[in-house]
């Protein structure tokens, strides 16, 4: 049995096609959406965990369920699930494999400042005239607000569920600032939220081409806005950028366990 962790795209992808090659898997998810698709939208109807899991309540579904293999197919910016996953392999003793996608390689471009994290491109909006349009998801909104002197100067893109609208409007986001929706996002619907709020610079995660990275700075360039681009955390371990490569160290991974 794998568990595999991700209510990605990725995470989708990878179930269809482990299932597909005759490996049971469960699947844990974190929210409703997640769900929704592993009971849904996946060939083959994987045993879905619905439920955000710590290290502890990992390591006991892997004993319970005589997990042979984690992967851990989870957003790249999800450091913090990323490390108890990580924790729950060492601590029952079985093998990990990352997956995560590619990031978008960035040609010089003067309206790009590419920084290393959110602490970065927190100071990169100190001085900006205007309005600053956050698309990074809510968890740090209330920091970037600390760094702008009027919640009014922030638009916000996030997803549609409660938790995260209730966020933004704690930290002090106007409701009329708040754009609901799930990405990924193309250039067309990038392009129309940038003509609606004329935004003075943008904050954007480089979250790969899966996470419509590309379409974002497109339609920022057209409308010649800079970007704030936020880089992907460095994994400690080992980082699958393939399917096809990810599913030839599991199946060598199990011959060794089944040799041991």
């Amino acid at each position: 049995m794998i568990l595999l962790f991700g209510g990605t795209t990725e995470g989708r992808e990878l179930t269809e096609l482990l299932l597909s090659n005759g490996y049971e898997v469960k699947l844990s998810v974190a929210s409703d959406f997640g769900f929704s698709i592993g009971m849904n939208s996946i060939n083959g109807k994987p045993s879905v965990i619905k439920g955000r899991l710590d290290k502890y309540a990992m390591a006991k579904v892997i004993r319970e369920e005589r997990i042979k293999i984690l992967v851990d197919a989870t957003h790249p910016f999800a450091t913090a699930v990323s490390l108890n996953i990580d924790s729950a392999a060492k601590a029952t003793g079985i093998r990990c494999f990352r997956f995560q996608r590619d990031k978008i390689e960035i040609i010089d471009n003067d309206l790009i400042s590419i920084v290393k994290d959110i602490e970065s491109a927190i100071a990169s909006v100190k001085d900006t005239k205007g309005l600053v349009f956050l698309s990074i998801g809510s968890k740090h909104v209330v920091r970037f607000l600390e760094a702008i002197d009027d919640p009014k100067n922030v638009i916000v893109r996030i997803l549609p569920d409660n938790e995260s609208l209730k966020r933004c409007l704690d930290a002090g986001v106007p409701k009329k600032n708040v754009i609901q929706a799930r990405g990924p996002f193309s250039r067309n619907e990038n392009l129309k939220d940038f003509k609606r709020f004329c935004p003075a610079l943008v904050v954007t995660k480089n979250s790969g081409r899966a996470g419509g990275t590309a379409e974002k700075i497109e339609a920022a360039q057209e409308q010649n806005i800079p970007i704030v681009l936020i880089e992907p955390p460095k994994n400690r371990q080992r980082t699958y950028v393939t399917y096809e490569s990810l599913l030839c160290g599991i199946e060598e991974e199990l011959q060794l366990v089944s040799e041991s």
